[in-house]
């Protein structure tokens, strides 16, 4: 077959709206839509096919990425401040995320690869939480608020322990404010 590792990238929205935050990878998992349903039932799957292959499979739940090609939140505020548009945000912007630079996170992802661990999961965050205003104003932009949508949770928070315990040299570590700027200089 050729492949040595399989790492499948998850998302933190499996866990849908988490009960205990910072949200352990042993929490409970309650996707809230299709596609954190499908990205749940994939990570599934992927362990399955490892164990009964004899393949070492790692499942990543990432949770909300920022930096050079990111899609989703940042991706699309990008997209507005490049169009002169106001950066749409949901809600009154309070809702914190736990947002991990892009680099970070494939540093962990290469770590992991060159790691002898299999048949896990892991959590890649930041450990830490900033507000989507926060967000906003690192990147500069200014915004309106737009409706929120109904299952969009208040706090997404990783419990990166598990990570940081087994594979210290995987934790992400960017400075959030100073990376986002960073980053936008680049894109701008």
């Amino acid at each position: 077959m050729g492949v040595e590792k399989f790492i499948y990238a998850n998302s933190a929205a499996t866990y849908g709206n988490p009960a205990e935050v910072p949200t352990l990878e042993k929490s409970l998992v309650q996707p809230l839509n299709p596609y954190s349903t499908f990205k749940y039932l994939g990570e599934q799957l992927a362990l399955h096919y490892g164990r009964i292959n004899s393949l070492p499979v790692i499942s990543v739940r990432l949770y909300h990425q920022y930096g050079e090609g990111a899609s989703a939140l940042f991706g699309l505020f990008v997209k507005q401040i490049k169009s002169n548009k106001k950066l749409t945000i949901s809600g009154d912007g309070t809702q914190r995320r736990d947002f991990a630079y892009v680099g970070d996170t494939a540093n962990a992802i290469c770590e992991l690869l060159e790691s002898d661990i299999a048949d896990e999961i892991f959590n890649i965050g930041s450990g830490g939480t900033n507000s989507i205003i926060e967000l906003a104003e690192a990147m500069g932009g200014e915004w309106e608020f737009i409706k929120r949508d109904s299952d969009e949770p208040d706090l997404m928070w990783a419990d990166i322990s598990k990570l940081r315990s087994m594979l210290p040299n995987a934790v992400p570590s960017s400075p959030f404010n100073e990376t986002v700027k960073e980053v936008m200089k680049k894109l701008l």
